[in-house]
């Protein structure tokens, strides 16, 4: 299988559900064009169709997928902390 050349990205969307103000969804992925337009259209089921996951409000770039889960961690730790 050959490596994957697009960086590896973490991104946050905002939830818009009233019981979660100020809260984000975060994930780590590979090709963030994608998975904006997939949270836009509604197109992925379950808790980001269901919470209205649609607005990209961060994303940070790494050279691998080990570096972007490693910055994840934190970021969905620290949106669980309040």
């Amino acid at each position: 299988m050959a490596e994957a050349t697009a960086p590896f990205l973490v991104f946050g969307f905002a939830v818009s559900s009233p019981s979660s103000a100020r809260q984000a969804l975060y994930s780590a992925s590979l090709g963030l064009p994608g998975r904006v337009d997939q949270h836009r259209e509604g197109l992925i089921k379950g808790f980001t169709s269901r919470y209205g996951v649609t607005r990209l409000v961060h994303f940070e770039m790494f050279g691998d997928m080990i570096g972007a889960i490693a910055r994840e961690r934190p970021l969905k730790k620290c949106g669980n902390d309040e």
